[in-house]
């Protein structure tokens, strides 16, 4: 869902008042077990908004950021094959399942 400027300082507003109602430790903890994620797509020009709006002296909410190897022009491109005999470990595999599926990469 695209968010514009002022849906999303209505959106991080309810969010603070959300923050703002938990006080006690038995609300926090109730909280804790309720953990929601919510993901949505804002215009590009607001990133440093929201990330200004969720560090600690803010909001404290935890962000995540995706790297987009695709368009990355600072790095160098490596130029590797693997071997044809080359297997995948176990742990390898869940971790390449787990990254095609989301778009969050796992390294271990």
């Amino acid at each position: 869902m695209k968010v514009n400027h002022l849906q999303l300082e209505e959106l991080l507003e309810k969010i603070e008042g959300d923050h703002n109602e938990l006080r006690s430790g038995v609300d926090l903890a109730a909280a804790a077990e309720e953990k929601e994620t919510h993901s949505f797509e804002f215009d590009p020009a607001l990133v440093e908004n929201v990330k200004q709006r969720c560090l600690p002296n803010a909001l404290n909410y935890p962000m995540l950021e995706e790297y987009d190897f695709r368009n990355d022009t600072v790095n160098p491109d490596w130029s590797i094959e693997l071997k044809p005999q080359a297997r995948p470990r176990p742990y390898q595999e869940k971790c390449l399942s787990k990254m095609f599926r989301n778009g969050i990469y796992y390294t271990p």
